[in-house]
């Protein structure tokens, strides 16, 4: 039993010292660059909720030639990557990036951000040209706020030679997947949309930029069939990843979680859901949402037409120093509807709920159950009204 007791302790150690393989995994990209020079390179990345931020220096291994090791919990978790030579500072208002594109058709189609997959651990790129672009850039102050002031993006253009499949080659080719519209707008027609998008993941099943622009677009779909209908077109690696199982928990997600939420004037905790029994519709929302405030008075019909079977709350996502502001465009609308707030947790509010942008119409069916809607479509309203009158 010592002995036992001994050579246990002894393994206690080892899984001590040795590094964890798991945690310490990286991806590797290369940039092989033509044509132009650089002293730094900066890889920066984004997470889903716009909250994260990813710097990583490159390190010069050869004749322009560069190489970014990014931890794999980044890749997984980080919805998009762009490069960058020079930040802005406080000193230097100069912000230099680099722009990628490709020649698809007769366009030469250009992107700041760009994922990279196994078709992508190399990226090949030509100097094409560089554009000057005056912008306006938010810097915070010591009291939290955001200043603009005057700023210069130096872009430098490049031309990528990449794998047809690749998530580089994807994005740029459909910048708008999941978003039921189209730059060159051919027109709207919800379910060839949903018939198009699912065609093209069985074209590109193993794409991560197409299953991160099908988790933003979540709340966009008419129901949860649709929804399946263009997801189960991934390969089950995708639908393994971080991305394809927040999109199969949306799936699976049939009943409404009622958390305690503060009314905006009181401060005081009160559900989002007051009465099971009763339909409620819950609006996402923030005062600085232009589609939100254009959709007040198609509610305010909604709730005179409505409110002896149908309770409906809002829920800001404002953040705390924007409640002020949130408060008044109650007061100023004369919204007769609650109002609850999710600044104290805006980012878990957002994941638990899945919103990607407002506004965001959720409908909870007696009992809990939810259901589709989206108010922002021109059937919007009558649907909800054929929902609550069928029962």
């Amino acid at each position: 039993m010592k002995q036992f007791h001994i050579t246990l302790f002894i393994f206690f150690l080892i899984t001590l010292i040795l590094p964890n393989t798991t945690l310490a995994q990286n991806r590797t990209l290369v940039l092989n660059l033509e044509g132009i020079k650089y002293d730094s390179l900066f890889l920066s990345g984004v997470n889903i909720n716009n909250q994260g931020r990813l710097r990583i220096k490159g390190k010069a291994i050869g004749n322009n030639k560069w190489q970014f090791s990014i931890p794999d919990t980044a890749y997984c978790n980080f919805k998009q990557l762009s490069i960058c030579s020079h930040y802005i500072t406080r000193e230097d208002p100069t912000e230099r990036i680099i722009f990628l594109s490709r020649i698809i058709g007769k366009d030469t189609v250009k992107t700041s951000y760009f994922n990279f997959d196994n078709l992508l651990p190399e990226i090949n790129a030509a100097f094409l040209k560089t554009k000057t672009i005056k912008i306006k850039y938010a810097r915070p102050k010591a009291d939290g706020d955001n200043e603009l002031f005057d700023a210069t993006q130096i872009a430098d253009i490049l031309e990528v030679h990449c794998d047809d499949k690749s998530d580089f080659t994807v994005r740029l080719k459909y910048p708008d997947f999941g978003f039921f519209f189209e730059m060159d707008d051919k027109g709207y027609d919800y379910q060839a949309y949903v018939d198009e998008y699912a065609s093209i993941i069985s074209t590109y099943p193993e794409s991560q930029f197409l299953a991160i622009a099908l988790y933003k677009t979540l709340n966009k779909y008419k129901s949860k069939e649709d929804l399946k209908k263009v997801f189960n077109n991934f390969s089950q690696k995708v639908k393994q990843s971080a991305w394809g199982q927040r999109i199969n928990d949306f799936i699976e997600t049939d009943h409404f979680v009622n958390l305690m939420l503060p009314e905006c004037n009181s401060g005081k905790d009160e559900p989002i859901i007051r009465d099971i029994n009763k339909y409620t519709l819950v609006l996402f929302s923030a005062s600085w949402c232009s589609p939100c405030i254009r959709q007040i008075p198609v509610l305010k019909e909604i709730y005179k037409n409505m409110s002896d079977k149908l309770d409906m709350v809002y829920i800001s996502i404002d953040n705390t120093k924007e409640i002020d502001a949130w408060k008044e465009l109650m007061t100023k609308e004369e919204i007769p509807w609650r109002s609850l707030l999710a600044a104290r947790e805006v980012l878990a509010i957002r994941q638990k709920y899945y919103i990607s942008g407002v506004p965001t119409d959720i409908l909870v069916k007696p009992g809990g159950l939810i259901e589709e809607i989206n108010l922002s479509e021109s059937d919007g309203k009558e649907n909800l009204y054929k929902i609550i009158r069928n029962g």
